[in-house]
């Protein structure tokens, strides 16, 4: 092609042809939205290059060389563990710097029990009596607690019901009733089953 502004647009196309081939056939990287707080990007090459070493630890097949190789990924695994130490403490102390009297369970539940709960829970509508689906979390909860626990109102009991709930709210009398005496235990081999330190 000798007219160079044909070429450059033929070039642009096929660009743009690779560029959506690829977006159709490679996954893209997400980045996670769940990091924890102390990670560095320190702590990533730190990380490439205990991982790049060992790798090169494991594959040599020359002893001599192989033992330099252990002694270097050992050195830098050595390294690696320090430095999440350092970080996860100060990451810690940070944390505890920014608690007082007014938000101490707010920050506690906002970085752990809030994540890993609504990381785990996955609740579907279900649906009523009434041929209806709750379309929430807390449609949901209530639905099932007024399933499971229904509301006792005395307007709807019965004759039998109502002499019950009477007694229940009456006071309980009862008359002298005597202990068991040991002889009507013994009687049925309880007290003499029992172990000796049971008496002291």
């Amino acid at each position: 092609c000798s007219n160079s502004s044909c070429l450059n647009t033929v070039v642009e196309e096929f660009g743009s042809i690779i560029y959506q081939a690829c977006l159709y056939s490679m996954p893209t990287k997400k980045t996670s939205k769940h990091n924890v707080p102390w990670w560095s990007t320190e702590i990533g090459c730190a990380r490439k290059r205990l991982n790049a070493s060992r790798r090169r630890f494991q594959r040599c097949k020359n002893p001599i060389v192989r033992e330099l190789y252990r002694n270097k990924y050992l050195y830098y695994r050595k390294d690696y563990n320090q430095m999440l130490t350092d970080a996860k403490t100060d990451s810690w102390k940070k944390f505890l710097l920014t608690i007082d009297a007014q938000n101490v369970w707010k920050k506690v539940y906002t970085y752990g029990v809030k994540r890993e709960f609504m990381k785990k829970i996955e609740i579907t509508g279900i649906k009523l009596p009434t041929e209806e689906t709750t379309s929430s979390l807390d449609e949901t909860i209530n639905a099932v607690l007024q399933k499971s626990f229904p509301s006792d109102s005395e307007a709807n009991d019965n004759n039998f019901q109502k002499d019950y709930r009477k007694a229940a709210y009456t006071g309980y009398s009862s008359f002298f009733d005597p202990s068991f005496s040991c002889d009507e235990v013994r009687g049925k081999n309880v007290i003499d089953s029992l172990w000796n330190q049971k008496f002291f």
